[in-house]
């Protein structure tokens, strides 16, 4: 698997990388396409397995070089990870969920999150920052960055879901001008982060579509899920230095 990589690290900001790899080519055959386990080490990056839990493992120093081939059968049902770790990256997969990443400068601590609505509803990022908070991270201190997701202006989805983030409290992310709401997924995870007390300057949200930013020739940037089911994903990543 060939990546193209984007940058994401805010300026001014050290000691981390944040970046995303994109497939090279984001409309590849499904019969190409490359298991999760392989997509992780073509990458070198640590994942884990993904299943819309709001579970996020906490990663051990002594045993983080055997992950590379193993985090998604160790952490098979967790959607986040942290580390403490210089060197190693981890990260998530995303064709259209949120992919977050979270930096506490404070106790050198990194988190890749995995939100899409489930546990964006759920809450999965304010589990990972109380996480890294019990871990002793000032939370006005701790950077959030989010990767390229699917926008809120053309996620429509069922009257059903957008009653039950209104329930939630987010109403002012779902909006509801059409014939079906649609729902701002990075507005629900940011105001989470407001909520548990981030600095508003250090949360940096993606201005990049998964399904409708184009190229200079009109070929989508992003995999997106919705555009064609497909089973390429995105990577977003972050590691210590």
């Amino acid at each position: 698997m060939v990546y193209r990589e984007l940058p994401l690290t805010p300026a001014g900001v050290e000691g981390v990388e944040m970046k995303v790899l994109v497939p090279a080519d984001v409309m590849a055959d499904a019969a190409d396409v490359p298991s999760p386990f392989r997509q992780s080490v073509a990458a070198g990056v640590i994942m884990p397995g993904q299943t819309h839990s709001v579970k996020i493992g906490v990663m051990d120093p002594k045993a983080e070089t055997e992950f590379y081939a193993t985090a998604g059968e160790r952490f098979a049902e967790e959607d986040g990870l942290i580390t403490s770790t210089p060197g190693i990256s981890i990260g998530v997969r995303t064709a259209d969920c949120v992919p977050v990443l979270l930096y506490a400068p404070d106790i050198r601590s990194v988190a890749a999150v995995h939100a899409g609505w489930r546990g964006t509803l759920d809450g999965i990022v304010s589990n990972a920052l109380d996480m890294l908070r019990d871990m002793g991270a000032a939370p006005a201190r701790t950077y959030a960055v989010f990767g390229p997701s699917i926008s809120g202006a053309v996620y429509e989805v069922s009257d059903e879901l957008g009653v039950r983030f209104e329930a939630a409290g987010f109403g002012g992310c779902v909006t509801r001008s059409g014939e079906r709401p649609h729902i701002d997924l990075q507005g629900v995870n940011r105001e989470r982060m407001l909520r548990h007390g981030l600095d508003e300057s250090r949360i940096i949200t993606h201005g990049g579509c998964t399904l409708t930013s184009l190229d200079e020739s009109g070929r989508p940037l992003f995999c997106s899920y919705r555009r064609n089911a497909t089973p390429l994903r995105q990577i977003t990543a972050i590691r210590l230095l």
